[in-house]
């Protein structure tokens, strides 16, 4: 049901085929909660049962079995909190389940801390013949040889324990971040061609993209300047964000903490380096966007707010929900036609919480669990492009989901963040081809043809700026180079200005815009951005030629779930990451996307 215009609804108004059914994980908070004690009394006293030794192949399957049962069950818990919190975080018996299950899934991990240990302790001869004796144990394979392959940097059982019970302790930066970001801080209203309006961290795009430049300009400012009034305790967060990683690195003796977050993915740190030297290599090409960009708006130089605003004025747009679960599907038809039932009928029938209301999250995510099916939520609105191209990006995530599930025993369903990121910006761009490839309007296809620019920019050029960054800032406390709010200011304007080039002349606080960054808190994250994106345009274009062995290895790339590490597994798909020819077909893609941008703006400006 289409959601009417005006005010959020609060949850308890929005219609049942709209939103999430959480009663099909349990009936009610009640139910949740005697599940959740339960499960906490059975961990406990299941994990005593294994704690002492492992001295058999039979003792080592049970124990992963009941291992595996333990974390299927606390996935569903989790899944159930986590859900009813993103759709009305106002709430309080769902912040109150949040709460319960942080409690839950500490108590777990402190109770079953002794497990890597004892595997590690098991002599690879005596591994060896467990696997002869005990077919039952191959299912667990590729997670044994992951732990295998972790010993060096794995703690004796004590060293394990206090790590566990250290575990909620680690993420205070980021928690400190978005209490001060997301409650304290408040950015006040601006008045717009609508009235007056709130800016909020959620809708600064919004500001940024209207036509007024000086709305835009004071949106810029009013919001780094909210920054700018909690700099130093900011980047003392941030700081301390670094110290924790680099602390982590070596207490589980890592050379770096670059090597400590992709050391357990198999993800060789020349895969990082790689991006970063291979599209510092091609910035000419995003500059001369800029030039195009900063000639076509009519200005001497563009201004940082003047990055987003688009180009070509594109007529309203009317997209009902159900219209859109249509395009998305014809988008990805060379898939299959199971592909495309299964997926249109997860977007139609329970997979997706469709429209905004109060105390629901602003964004967009797509959430696992093994016992259930996934689970999209979306803020669709019918007039914003932008929420067809979500609901593609999610779409994948939770078909990815659904094959990853179907082949795979719980331990290895999970996959990478990078294939995840590769599959969906794979389906965002096959969106992107169909609807331009049947567009028959001169104007709308130059907007759509804009739109396919900007989004490429923002992620191999945004992303890896800051994957930049954030790795300076990593080496030099690393290396005892300790950086002060000045000098990382200073290293991140030099960024700015070295990444987007000439035409682009930034504003005294816009060193600060890496405060801003909710990414950084989770370390050498942000790098998976660029490279899915990157990995997608080669990919995506093979898929959209209708290549069949394309098509049979994105499908067997789905399935794979976490089977494979995941440059193993892309590289199988046609995708080396860790090559630059990767990247320079990536951005080979982007210089043609421009020139086609470019010809179809002629194209408008001759009409006119």
């Amino acid at each position: 049901m289409k959601p009417e215009a005006g005010k959020p609804k609060r949850r308890r108004d929005i219609p049942t085929s709209d939103k999430w059914d959480t009663t099909r994980l349990y009936a009610s908070h009640d139910s949740w909660l005697g599940h959740a004690n339960r499960l906490r009394q059975s961990s406990e006293a299941t994990a005593q049962l294994f704690a002492d030794t492992i001295p058999t192949a039979d003792t080592l399957v049970s124990a992963l079995d009941a291992y595996d049962h333990i974390m299927m069950e606390a996935e569903k818990l989790r899944h159930y909190a986590f859900l009813n919190h993103a759709v009305d975080a106002l709430d309080h018996t769902n912040r109150r389940q949040q709460e319960l299950m942080l409690q839950l899934d500490a108590a777990i991990e402190e109770a079953w801390s002794f497990l890597t240990p004892s595997i590690l302790a098991i002599p690879e001869e005596t591994l060896r013949h467990y696997y002869r004796d005990s077919p039952r144990l191959q299912p667990h394979s590729v997670r044994l040889e992951r732990i295998r392959r972790l010993g060096p940097h794995t703690l004796d059982r004590t060293g394990q324990h206090l790590m566990a019970t250290y575990g909620a302790l680690a993420d205070a930066s980021h928690r400190a971040f978005s209490a001060l970001v997301q409650t304290d801080m408040v950015f006040g209203k601006l008045e717009t061609p609508v009235g007056s309006k709130a800016l909020e961290r959620s809708n600064l795009s919004w500001f940024l993209r209207q036509p007024d430049r000086t709305l835009r300009a004071a949106a810029y400012q009013r919001y780094l300047g909210a920054f700018d009034a909690h700099k130093h305790t900011l980047a003392t967060i941030y700081r301390g964000s670094i110290h924790q990683d680099i602390y982590q690195s070596k207490i589980h003796h890592y050379t770096s903490s670059r090597d400590m977050v992709l050391y357990p993915d198999a993800v060789d740190e020349s895969v990082h380096s790689t991006l970063i030297e291979s599209i510092r290599k091609r910035l000419p090409t995003f500059h001369a966007y800029f030039a195009l960009k900063r000639q076509a708006l009519g200005l001497d130089r563009l201004k940082p707010y003047d990055l987003f605003v688009p180009i070509v004025k594109a007529s309203p747009v009317h997209i009902p929900y159900d219209e859109a679960v249509g395009l998305v599907c014809a988008s990805v038809s060379m898939l299959g036609r199971d592909f495309c039932d299964t997926l249109e009928q997860g977007l139609l029938d329970g997979w997706v919480d469709r429209y905004g209301n109060v105390g629901k999250h602003s964004g967009a995510f797509t959430a696992s669990c093994y016992l259930s099916d996934p689970a999209v939520l979306l803020n669709y609105k019918e007039d914003v492009l932008q929420s067809l191209f979500t609901m593609a990006h999610e779409g994948a995530h939770a078909m990815h989901t659904w094959y990853s599930i179907r082949h795979n025993p719980f331990s290895r369903y999970a996959y990478s963040i990078l294939e995840a990121e590769t599959v969906a910006n794979v389906h965002e761009r096959l969106l992107a081809s169909y609807l331009i490839d049947r567009e028959t309007d001169v104007q709308r296809k130059a907007f759509l043809l804009e739109q396919q620019v900007e989004g490429m920019l923002a992620k191999l050029l945004r992303q890896t700026m800051l994957a930049d960054f954030e790795h300076q800032m990593h080496c030099g406390e690393e290396e005892g180079r300790p950086f002060t709010l000045e000098t990382m200011r200073s290293v991140y304007r030099d960024l700015l200005v070295h990444y987007y080039g000439p035409d682009v002349d930034f504003d005294p606080l816009s060193d600060l815009e890496f405060l801003t960054i909710g990414h950084f808190y989770q370390a050498y994250y942000v790098y998976t951005y660029p490279v899915g994106a990157a990995a997608s345009l080669v990919l995506a274009d093979k898929l959209v030629a209708h290549d069949p062995e394309a098509i049979e290895s994105y499908l067997a790339l789905l399935k794979r779930g976490g089977s494979r590490y995941p440059v193993d597994s892309l590289a199988a798909a046609g995708c080396p990451i860790g090559s630059s020819g990767t990247y320079e077909k990536a951005m080979d893609e982007f210089a043609q996307a421009v020139t086609a941008f470019a010809r179809a703006l002629e194209n408008v400006s001759s009409r006119t």
